[in-house]
């Protein structure tokens, strides 16, 4: 793996090697079949790559494939080492695309890989079921990242778009982050 500045991006590119186990660590498989991820851009997208080779990147939440977007990154991009964050994802609490705010510091806080994975898949699994009006797990997968995002326990409305992606027709719906000993809660 790879990590640093290139221009105004901050980059994290896998090695061939490691493509195999992060699409799986993501679930990238199950949740954009067709492709692998190559990376992440900026902390919000991942850089991923389909069956033909083409480069796209792609929100992490909400991981839908109509946010694809082409992108070209050469396969021996220069990297500005930034120790500062080496190792670490940043992640906004109430992710940017339900409301949360990017320049409010009390919406940031900084993960590992592992731990940005399993946010990525619960956030996802969250719009999910949002969209369908069921139960929604509240629970995280581990209780390394209930104890790394402790702010995480407080209500969050949802801004859910349709599938139809229609950005006119906007739907919220109320949804409490997960918290220990809860084991679900009701989309309204």
């Amino acid at each position: 793996m790879r990590e640093g500045w290139c221009g105004d991006d901050h980059l994290i590119i896998f090695a061939e090697s490691e493509v195999g186990p992060v699409s799986e660590r993501y679930a990238i498989p199950a949740l954009l079949p067709g492709y692998r991820i190559l990376g992440l851009r900026g902390w919000d997208d991942f850089i991923v790559q389909d069956a033909a080779n083409r480069s796209y990147s792609i929100p992490t939440v909400p991981l839908d494939l109509q946010y694809l977007s082409p992108l070209n990154i050469p396969p021996n991009v220069r990297l500005l080492k930034d120790e500062r964050f080496e190792g670490k994802i940043k992640w906004y609490i109430k992710p940017v695309v339900f409301g949360g705010d990017p320049r409010a510091e009390d919406n940031i806080t900084w993960v590992s890989h592992e731990q940005n994975a399993q946010l990525v898949r619960w956030w996802k699994i969250a719009l999910t079921f949002a969209m369908s009006g069921v139960l929604l797990p509240r629970r995280f997968p581990t209780n390394d990242v209930r104890r790394s995002i402790r702010r995480v326990q407080y209500v969050v409305t949802l801004t859910v778009v349709y599938q139809h992606g229609d950005m006119s027709r906007l739907n919220s719906c109320c949804v409490r982050s997960p918290k220990v000993g809860d084991d679900t809660i009701r989309i309204n």
